[in-house]
């Protein structure tokens, strides 16, 4: 009987929402991917290295370091990490599949290794280590047959399964032989030793300044010591908490702009203007851009792009004057928003709107579309310092709602919506989009999500 092949496979992007380009952020002079793919190269019984990244043109700084490092790459999906996944394993004829991300570049070749034997030896179709927590966050390693990643592409239909590639093969047991590997003691699972926000970075920065240069190859044995010897460094990223990969959802945040209401037009409308005023010809895509960031951003943006002869708070005065009542008068509900708001009050579902607009066009509007008793609160721009993409409007409506981000879910059109949301932690959909173009879409999510609290 032929050997199987194994190969490690490694997701890699640099679209992070919390810190973008994390991947490739650099210490002593080397992006974190390349210390990833040095240990990993030290893994004596896999036979292939890939990373596996998107087709996305932001990507190619990942493939060109591949390319320089001699590393098999392969480039799938954005989205759909899962069908990525599969397509990479085919590429390179693997009969298992070693799943790690490249959040985690100080991963252990020695837990590797024993997660490889466990799987080869035990005639599993998936196993991890990170099911029960025994080791600290960024020693996750994941073996599973491509058989059963093939079988989970065809039959996950799910998005968290699509977006979380293992999800399908270990949810609910009896569909897989699945086992465990876990240390025994365990070895500091309150640990964060991934790379998800900046506070974590500095902690690896740390890790790789002081160890690297003297111990090259060394293992989570020496990074403990370390961490024992500065028990300061752990506080760095303590208060960091990961994404879950299902919650159900106490509230629902909701932003306003292009998501609950059609105001764009008067809203576009008033852009152009403004910026014919000026001899200037604005452009949809640049409107795009300054979705979701305060009026009073936008006017300093305007000012300091076009040079245009009045101040930045003039220039935001002439735009509210120019908005006026059109935003309230003009602007329309979405299709299926109703249906939606009576399935959440049917279900005891908290709503809220996050909006960049100002208070007295976000109030005045809800007031007219009699959607005032539907929303427990309303966050506005008055109330924070900056606008999306920053996550001061998300973090004002978690305190203002007294909830946390686990407990819940943000609907949002725009990408600074998105960032704003996620770079406060909470589980964001995107309205408008391919996977959720209306507002009955979403209510067909909610009624059929599989809500489910692994993590």
């Amino acid at each position: 009987m032929s050997k199987s092949k194994v190969a490690i496979i490694i997701q890699a992007r640099m679209g992070s929402t919390r810190l973008p380009g994390k991947v490739l952020k650099q210490v002593l002079s080397k992006p974190l991917l390349e210390y990833q793919l040095e240990r990993i190269k030290r893994v004596k019984n896999a036979d292939e290295v890939v990373v596996a990244t998107t087709q996305a043109q932001n990507d190619d700084p990942i493939a060109d370091l591949c390319s320089r490092l001699n590393v098999n790459v392969f480039r799938g999906s954005e989205h759909d990490v899962l069908k990525r996944y599969v397509q990479a394993a085919q590429n390179v004829q693997a009969d298992v599949v070693v799943r790690l991300t490249a959040d985690n570049p100080l991963i252990d070749p020695i837990i590797v290794e024993k997660a490889i034997h466990y799987f080869t030896s035990n005639g599993f179709d998936y196993i991890s280590n990170c099911m029960t927590r025994t080791f600290p966050r960024g020693m996750e390693v994941e073996v599973c047959s491509r058989t059963a990643l093939e079988r989970a592409d065809k039959q996950a239909h799910d998005r968290p399964e699509r977006e979380h590639v293992t999800l399908y093969l270990y949810e609910k047991p009896g569909r897989f032989k699945i086992g465990e590997l876990v240390a025994n003691p365990s070895l500091a699972p309150e640990l964060r030793l991934t790379v998800d926000t900046e506070a974590d970075f500095l902690l690896i920065e740390k890790v790789l300044t002081a160890l690297y240069p003297q111990q090259p190859h060394f293992t989570l044995k020496e990074v403990l010591k370390l961490l024992d010897q500065h028990p300061e460094w752990k506080g760095i990223n303590q208060s960091i908490r990961q994404k879950a990969v299902r919650v159900q959802p106490k509230i629902v945040f909701i932003d306003l702009d292009g998501t609950l209401v059609n105001s764009l037009k008067p809203l576009f409308n008033t852009y152009l203007s403004l910026c014919r005023r000026f001899g200037v010809e604005g452009t949809r895509q640049e409107f795009a851009d300054l979705n979701g960031v305060t009026i009073a951003e936008a006017a300093v943006y305007l000012k300091n792009k076009y040079n245009f002869p009045l101040e930045a708070d003039q220039l935001f005065e002439l735009y509210m004057e120019e908005l006026g009542q059109h935003y309230v008068n003009d602007s329309t509900l979405m299709p299926g928003v109703n249906e939606f708001i009576h399935f959440a009050r049917a279900h005891n579902l908290r709503l809220a709107i996050v909006t960049a607009a100002g208070a007295n066009m976000a109030v005045g509007l809800i007031e007219r579309l009699n959607l005032s008793a539907d929303f427990e609160a309303v966050i506005t721009s008055d109330e924070v310092q900056s606008g999306k993409p920053a996550p001061d409007l998300y973090l004002r409506a978690l305190e203002v709602t007294k909830t946390t981000p686990d407990e819940a879910l943000a609907i949002e059109d725009s990408d600074n919506g998105i960032r704003s949301a996620e770079s406060a932690g909470i589980n964001t959909l995107k309205f408008g989009g391919s996977e959720f173009p209306n507002w009955l879409s979403i209510l067909n999510y909610f009624q059929n999500h599989p809500w489910n609290a692994h993590v």
